[in-house]
């Protein structure tokens, strides 16, 4: 009886290659599917690098430098494990492939034709039975194709590498896609840490950056603020230096005034006293006493209206509020209020001592005056002594001083006239008549040149003071 293979045998390699192009294609998918998830890695690669370009401008550099070489080393590693499915792949499909050829050659041999396979077993079932009727020790046991044993045992091994290769792919890519999705995974949470800590610091610094510009806005208002108080001070100290030096005007104005109204009334008082002297000789020392009073008046007058005047100046200084006028302008101010004053009270002791040389010399006169007229008899003089003294003076005296000193000596030129009216007659003078004469001549010409030298001090002064 030749041994065939049956109908069950047959289909159960059919299954069995089914089983293995199935194995093939599980292997396939799960490439495709390792594939798609590469695919997926690397577009969150990508949406994780268009994370870091957009903090990119809120981190240091350096650390975005290190995201990037983190990203190419993450990069690497994919296409490294991209190789490696590929690799793998390939190996997959050489072992499809070196298994196709194998189940090829089985269906070769199972194709063969018949009347061989039944003569190759008919000799071996021949030869196995003379092999047991020669050893009788030997068990008797059924008789099996040699050909088809070893077809089975072949696709029973290659069954077995096939399951145990299937199994070992299986595990291989289980436990790379199982670590490549741990280490993607640590990776993805280090990123998102990262990001983390980027958005945090981003936000310290808009913090801080808000925080600069309040400062900054509220530098800037202070800033303006003083400017407009400091233009304000300015305006003010400009005002006060503009009244301050109109106060200053005024006053050297009225010290001006002062000085003139003193001269004036110096020579009213000369004038007046000399007049009254000469007309009424025995009240002299009352006469005198009087013109001594009025000076003090006078003088008294003076000083309490320049006195006044800077008071009321100093009054107004006082007025003047704390830190709106420079403190170096406002000193210098009243440092030359000072000297100005102190010069102004100097011009007035000058003045009242002129005043007072003036009235000595008055009174000296007019006693010497008195005595002779009273000590002699009346006598004739030249008319020429007469028409002469006012031409002489009149001659002597000019410039604008001329008025007090014709003031002056008008009392003495109508004593002269008094005199050449009484007695007409220039012969009926006496020797000491016109000794007298000649000495009050002299007399009068000394007081006018003194008069005229206390004017031109006194012109001089109030210059070098304006």
């Amino acid at each position: 009886m030749q041994p065939t293979i049956s109908v069950e045998e047959f289909q159960r390699f059919q299954c069995q290659l089914l089983d293995v192009r199935e194995a093939q294609i599980q292997a396939t998918d799960a490439r495709l599917r390792a594939e798609a998830r590469v695919k997926q890695l690397e577009a969150q690669v990508g949406e994780l690098q268009t994370a870091l370009t957009t903090a990119e401008a809120s981190t240091q550099q350096s650390r975005v430098e290190q995201l990037i070489r983190d990203n190419a080393l993450l990069r690497e590693k994919l296409q490294a494990t991209e190789s490696g499915f590929q690799l793998q792949s390939s190996t997959l499909r050489e072992e499809c492939t070196h298994l196709t050829a194998e189940l090829d050659r089985l269906n070769s041999l199972l194709s063969r034709p018949r009347h061989d396979q039944v003569v190759q077993t008919m000799s071996l079932v021949s030869t196995n039975a003379q092999i047991q009727t020669d050893n009788p020790e030997t068990p008797t046991s059924p008789l099996v194709p040699a050909d088809s044993s070893a077809v089975f045992e072949t696709i029973q091994d290659v069954e077995d590498h096939m399951e145990s290769l299937i199994a070992f792919i299986k595990r291989n890519l289980e436990g790379k896609l199982a670590d490549l999705e741990r280490r993607l995974e640590v990776e993805l949470n280090a990123f998102r840490s990262r990001i983390l800590e980027r958005n945090v610091a981003e936000n310290k610094l808009i913090a801080e950056l808000k925080e600069s510009r309040r400062c900054t806005q509220q530098a800037r208002d202070l800033e303006q603020e003083a400017r407009n108080q400091l233009a304000a001070v300015k305006n003010r100290s400009e005002k006060l230096t503009r009244e301050l030096r109109r106060q200053l005007a005024r006053v050297i104005r009225g010290t001006g005034d002062s000085e003139r109204a003193s001269l004036r009334k110096t020579s009213i008082y000369s004038s007046s006293s000399s007049l009254s002297s000469a007309t009424n000789i025995p009240g002299n020392g009352t006469t005198t006493g009087g013109s001594l009073m009025n000076g003090d008046v006078c003088g008294a007058t003076l000083r309490p209206s320049v006195d006044e005047t800077g008071g009321g100046l100093f009054l107004s200084q006082s007025d003047i509020p704390a830190g709106f006028f420079p403190v170096a302008d406002f000193k210098a101010l009243v440092d030359r209020l000072s000297e100005v004053q102190e010069e102004n009270c100097s011009l007035r002791r000058h003045v009242q001592r002129l005043d007072g040389e003036l009235t000595a010399k008055t009174r000296a006169l007019q006693v010497e005056i008195r005595n002779r007229l009273v000590s002699s008899h009346f006598g004739d003089t030249s008319d020429p002594i007469s028409s002469g003294t006012p031409n002489e003076n009149s001659s002597i005296i000019s410039g604008p001083h001329a008025r007090n000193v014709n003031g002056l000596f008008s009392p003495i030129s109508s004593m002269f006239s008094s005199i050449l009216k009484n007695h007409p007659d220039p012969t009926t003078l006496s020797s000491a008549n016109l000794e007298t004469v000649n000495r009050l001549k002299r007399m009068c010409e000394n007081l006018l040149t003194e008069n005229m030298r206390l004017s031109a001090e006194l012109e001089g002064s109030r210059k070098s003071s304006t």
